[in-house]
Formats: C-alpha cells, sequence, structure tokens
C-alpha cells in the first residue's frame, strides 16, 4: 500500500479521516439518516448489522485492501458518513474511492463533492 495514504485531509466543508473503532456511536447515528437500498449491506438495520459493516471495514484495512475513512463536519465535527480507497492496486498505482454513504442531511452540501476532491488529490499527489 502507499505510505501515507491513509491520512486525515481537511478542506473547507468536511474533514475526511481514517475510520476507526471508536467512531462508531457517531456513525450507527449516521447511518439511521441514510438510504441502504442501494448498497450490499443494511448497516442502519441494527446495532448488529452496523457492528459487521465496520469490523469488515476495519479488517480490510488491516488487510492492507481498503482505506476506510469517516466524513465529519468541517465546522462543529459532527460525522456525516464514510468513504474508502479501496481495490487498491498498488502495482499498478490503481484504486477505487467507493463505499460512499452520507446522512441525508448532508445531500446536496457539496460535502460529497469536496471529500472526493480531497480524496482523489491526495492519491495523485
Amino acid at each position: 500500500m502507499w505510505e501515507g495514504l491513509a491520512q486525515r485531509l481537511m478542506g473547507s466543508l468536511v474533514v475526511v479521516e481514517p475510520l476507526q473503532a471508536d467512531h462508531e456511536d457517531g456513525l450507527f447515528r449516521a447511518a439511521q439518516d441514510m438510504d441502504w437500498r442501494w448498497m450490499p449491506i443494511d448497516a442502519s438495520a441494527s446495532r448488529k448489522a452496523f457492528r459487521t459493516w465496520l469490523e469488515d471495514a476495519l479488517a480490510r484495512a488491516e488487510s492492507r485492501l481498503d482505506v476506510p475513512f469517516v466524513t465529519l463536519a468541517a465546522e462543529g465535527g459532527s460525522l456525516l458518513g464514510s468513504t474508502r480507497y479501496l481495490n487498491l492496486r498498488p502495482e499498478h498505482r490503481g484504486l477505487e474511492i467507493g463505499w460512499t454513504w452520507l446522512r441525508a442531511s448532508a445531500w446536496g452540501s457539496g460535502a460529497n463533492v469536496e471529500a472526493k476532491l480531497l480524496m482523489l488529490e491526495h492519491a495523485f499527489e
């Protein structure tokens, strides 16, 4: 994996920082305000379902398969959702950005656009 890929990225609307187990409570609350119908798992269905999502994301990070992040509001630091680098292919200098979800109150706010811009700039640097 690239050195420094998992680091805090700061913008004017959002801060994107590496996912940690202690984000669970805030992210679970954010997940309740999210439409999960297009995602492969409904992490809002129960605390157990959310913990399954979280443990999978952290295990994939530990295995260096993905780099999951939380998306926070730059002002106030409230948890808005999550995104990640995935399908890391350092031998081809390739990766994807996905598994993105935001609480509904952040939709249309520019949070997703800025988070992706921060991640793309960081990956290309």
